[in-house]
């Protein structure tokens, strides 16, 4: 917040409150919003009536609603939690402690550059609708998500996988095409918030087994890697679905190894 103040900046984003409830506890989950209102800007407040009445998922909606009509855009959804305790795909989980904001751009991003976005809502508020446009089209989808395991790992459908028609890369040549899957795997940011150079390079070079993985980070010391737990294995199920999936010519599983990368330490990461 106090980041926030330096730049002027009187109220707080979505994005840093998000942060902020990420990082409390409530007796009342939905408090992790009404708690935080004297942070919001009073365009979002006027739109945010407090009713401890409501389901929790109906607060998450109809704080995401307000967000969106006071800010006249839809910089929300990037925020949004499909697998969370909203009822609805477009609307943030504000109880939810897994958000990584250094992997998380605070900085808007407007594909329309200067055009109003348009964007209407269903009479019950379930549903979001918007103008778009179609630049092209995806040749090839990768695994679903299908399930969650006991041990909270995320199971993907080995059949949902398309494979691409095409056989020849978008990217180009082969270290093209690498450099832009790494750039996607971090979201083309790096813990600066800023565009990242080769950052990303470790990424393919982590263990896609978990225990292993594991075993290796506590024997490194990696601390911040030791606690993201069943994310991690949310990180191998997926690298194990989409093994042969083909980017190019060449499958996602050649662009991997499972050894790490001689003198990487974890702030690489």
């Amino acid at each position: 917040m106090s980041q926030q103040e330096e730049q002027g900046e009187r109220y707080l984003s979505i994005q840093r409150l998000l942060d902020v409830a990420g990082t409390s506890e409530a007796s009342d989950p939905k408090d992790y919003v009404y708690g935080l209102l004297g942070m919001m800007s009073p365009a979002v407040v006027d739109k945010i009536k407090p009713n401890y009445s409501l389901q929790l998922s109906d607060v998450f909606v109809q704080t995401a609603r307000a967000f969106i009509v006071a800010e006249g855009n839809l910089e929300l959804l990037r925020e949004a939690h499909p697998w969370g305790k909203s009822e609805v795909s477009w609307a943030p989980d504000w109880t939810w402690k897994g958000r990584l904001r250094y992997r998380q751009p605070l900085k808007p991003y407007l594909a329309s550059g200067a055009d109003s976005s348009y964007m209407s809502f269903s009479a019950d508020s379930l549903y979001l609708s918007c103008n778009g446009v179609i630049i092209n089209e995806i040749d090839g989808p990768g695994a679903r998500r299908s399930a969650i395991d006991r041990g909270g790992i995320m199971q993907w459908s080995y059949e949902s996988v398309i494979q691409p028609k095409s056989s020849i890369s978008a990217y180009g040549s082969l270290s093209a095409t690498r450099e832009a899957l790494g750039r996607f795997l971090v979201g083309d940011q790096n813990r600066a918030d800023s565009p990242v150079d080769h950052t990303w390079q470790p990424l393919f070079n982590l263990p896609w087994e978990m225990e292993d993985a594991m075993m290796k980070f506590k024997r490194l010391g990696w601390g911040r890697f030791l606690m993201v737990g069943h994310s991690y294995g949310d990180w191998g199920s997926w690298r194990q679905a989409n093994n042969n999936f083909l980017i190019g010519s060449e499958t996602l599983g050649s662009f991997f190894t499972n050894e790490f990368l001689e003198n990487a330490s974890e702030g690489d990461l």
